[in-house]
């Protein structure tokens, strides 16, 4: 039931074959199936069509047509909130289905009885309707139903309390899809069995089973796996008490519906996300959210959850301290209340009108059940011991089939912690090594600033007490072009020893001294290079500023001696929490050198990048140059507050 844009080719066929079709069955249903596809986006006019199609049932004297529109329009109920009115009409399909014989719409009338009636609360009601659809559907050897039903009942079991029983119930649902590949019941059964568990106050084991949902939806493509896995999870986690952890699980079922919306989760998605920000002290936060979901819920009219989101605005309003405003919400609260109140009265007594009526079409769906089942009373007796022997052979491999699931996920740990270990074992190792080169550079730069360019400046000193002292020098071409060259030495070490260790670095941080590093290629012939800068400056821990300056200082010298390129830009941009790189040239790219991309300058770059948690990203041709993009996290130990 969904009205999205994916829905528009079928609506439009449906509304062509419409244009055709000449009163009859067949227009009938095709009259119920366009305004179910106009749900949740229009519901004036889906349930106009699905009227047309019940008078037209009415006109032909179809009985079956006039039983099949409760299922169709069971939907614009629901999306109402018109529980009881869905039940008084589910229980006049029943007494339809059953004077003419349809097996099959006895048991989808008593499955969607069951649910409404779960849904409400009323589990022996449901239990009762379960057990009937699985009766009928044993006598037509429906195995799929029947795991579908013990599915449906483990859920019942399970909110009644008998967790340990609705496991059971779903494990052996579980059992059957995965052997019949069925995903969509692989995955309600270990929605039920992460359920089962959460309550068994085992929130490890529950998340396990959430997770194998998750992956069913990635590997089918589907997000309505992904979508139930959060919503179930997250409510697990606040029936729990865990908030920030089943905040965590709305948010992320959130962020999935904004990319691809299911209309039929978003009002359970704000209205979860809504709770759980609340119940970590998001209040503005949670505020926007319900203004969200009631929103949405005028929006498909649905009465049931927009008193409820009324009711939690009216809390949000009191705890930012706006009483006025959470009075208001409560008025639209009550009123709601009330209307439903009184609608629900009103399908009462009507509902009570045909309960002799009711009662009586159970009473014959009862005796066929009991027909069925001595039938099968009768079959097992024959078959007494091949069943006990089955009984026993099955428990034996379900144990075997247990125990060998357990040390699969034993070793799947253990080599998440082996895996783990190893990429902690690799950054510090990384780390190590480039302390050590940078404790290298650090004893060259000293080296040369303090002996090779004093030996210099003393050599000059002496040259120019000869030239005082003594006459007979050569002439003063030669000695000046030997002074330029012991000048230009000077610049040259003082430069090698700035690159090597940057005092700029020091005193002013990772942006200035980046800035004055590229601007040394200003006056080069070989190479044009202009350097951007944008954010709020801000200084990092030493080791930190000191790992990314070499990292970029190295991606400059790849461009000096490889890309052949004549001009080169690089922009900085610092933010809270993170630090980009950009650095693009008019070269002639990567893929044109091979050998450079397998080379192990290329491997640790990429190696010192993963270390300070950074995402690397290249494009490269020979008609656009190279662009390198760098985006490091940046944790707030290597800030300096």
């Amino acid at each position: 039931m969904v009205g999205t844009a994916g829905s528009l080719p079928r609506q439009d066929s449906l509304l062509r074959r419409l244009q055709q079709q000449p009163p009859g069955q067949e227009r009938v249903y095709t009259l119920y199936e366009y305004g179910e596809s106009l749900l949740p986006d229009n519901i004036p006019l889906a349930n106009k069509y699905m009227m047309d199609g019940l008078t037209l049932s009415i006109q032909l004297g179809s009985k079956k047509g006039i039983a099949d529109f409760t299922g169709y329009y069971l939907h614009i109920q629901q999306l109402r909130g018109d529980n009881l009115a869905a039940l008084f009409m589910l229980h006049h399909a029943l007494k339809v289905y059953a004077s003419i014989a349809d097996t099959a719409g006895l048991i989808a009338a008593n499955n969607k009885l069951g649910n409404i009636y779960l849904r409400i609360d009323n589990h022996v009601a449901a239990a009762n309707h379960f057990n009937t659809t699985r009766l009928l559907a044993a006598c037509r050897n429906d195995s799929f139903l029947l795991y579908s039903i013990q599915n449906e009942l483990a859920a019942i079991h399970i909110s009644d309390g008998q967790h340990k029983e609705g496991f059971r119930e779903a494990w052996s649902a579980w059992r059957y899809f995965a052997r019949n590949h069925i995903n969509r019941g692989m995955a309600s059964a270990l929605l039920n069995m992460g359920d089962a568990t959460s309550r068994l106050q085992m929130p490890e084991t529950a998340a396990l089973f959430f997770d194998a949902v998750i992956q069913i939806g990635r590997r089918t493509g589907d997000s309505t796996y992904v979508l139930d896995a959060l919503l179930h999870h997250g409510e697990s986690l606040a029936a729990g008490g865990f908030s920030a952890q089943a905040l965590k699980q709305y948010a992320q079922a959130y962020d999935i519906s904004q990319h691809y919306p299911v209309p039929d989760y978003l009002l359970s998605i704000q209205a979860g996300y809504a709770n759980a920000l609340f119940q970590t002290g998001h209040y503005t936060a949670a505020a926007s959210m319900i203004q969200q979901a009631i929103g949405l819920s005028k929006l498909y009219v649905a009465g049931d959850e927009l008193q409820h989101a009324f009711l939690a605005a009216s809390e949000i309003a009191q705890a930012l301290g706006k009483p006025a405003a959470a009075l208001q919400w409560r008025k639209e609260y009550e009123h709601v209340h009330d209307s439903l109140r009184n609608l629900n009265t009103g399908s009462i007594v009507q509902q009570l009108q045909l309960q002799y009526n009711i009662e009586k079409n159970d009473h014959l769906i009862t005796h066929a059940s009991l027909l069925a089942a001595q039938e099968n009373i009768l079959f097992q007796r024959y078959n007494l011991w091949g069943i006990i022997i089955i009984v026993i052979l099955t428990i034996i491999i379900t144990g075997l089939l247990f125990y060998r699931w357990k040390l699969i996920q034993q070793a799947r740990l253990k080599l998440m912690q082996l895996q783990a270990e190893e990429h902690n074992s690799n950054i510090r190792l990384l780390s190590a090594m480039i302390a050590g080169e940078e404790q290298a550079r650090i004893f060259l730069s000293k080296a040369l600033h303090e002996n090779v360019g004093s030996m210099i400046s003393a050599a000059k000193a002496e040259i120019l007490a000869l030239q005082a002292g003594q006459a007979a020098l050569p002439g003063p071409g030669a000695y000046h072009e030997t002074m330029d060259m012991l000048d230009n030495a000077a610049v040259e070490v003082r430069k090698t020893a700035q690159m090597l260790m940057p005092e700029i670095l020091s005193r002013q941080g990772l942006a200035a001294a980046l800035g004055f590093y590229c601007r040394n290629f200003q006056h080069s012939r070989k190479l044009s290079f202009t350097y951007y800068c944008s954010g709020e400056s801000q200084r990092y821990k030493a080791s930190y500023e000191l790992s990314v300056y070499r990292i970029v200082q190295e991606l400059i010298s790849q461009i000096l001696r490889h890309s052949r390129a004549t001009a080169a830009q690089m922009q900085l941009t610092l933010q809270p929490g993170s630090v980009t790189i950009s650095l693009e040239d008019n070269g002639i790219g990567f893929q044109h050198q091979p050998s450079l991309q397998d080379a192990v300058c290329y491997r640790n770059l990429l190696l010192r990048i993963k270390a300070f948690y950074g995402v690397f990203s290249l494009d490269t041709s020979r008609e656009r140059g190279t662009s390198v993009y760098i985006t490091f996290q940046v944790n707030d130990s290597y800030v300096i507050v």
